[in-house]
């Protein structure tokens, strides 16, 4: 479950995860680290508009916070 989107941040929740994908993939890590994780991720970005939800996503892997 996502604790992020389930109260009402989907934002952060795109973000935190492509974050999350981001150090995984510098540190030589396989991601993701669970099946479930690309669909939480999915179901994250599908809440928000699609620029919105691509935003998130970049900010997340070049480690931005809200702007």
């Amino acid at each position: 479950m996502d604790m992020l989107a389930a109260n009402g941040q989907p934002h952060q929740s795109v973000r935190t995860i492509a974050r999350s994908r981001a150090l995984a993939r510098r540190s030589g890590e396989n991601w993701p680290p669970r099946p479930e994780t690309t669909q939480i991720l999915l179901a994250a970005q599908a809440s928000l508009p699609v620029a919105d939800a691509e935003r998130a996503y970049l900010q997340g892997l070049l480690g931005q916070d809200k702007s």
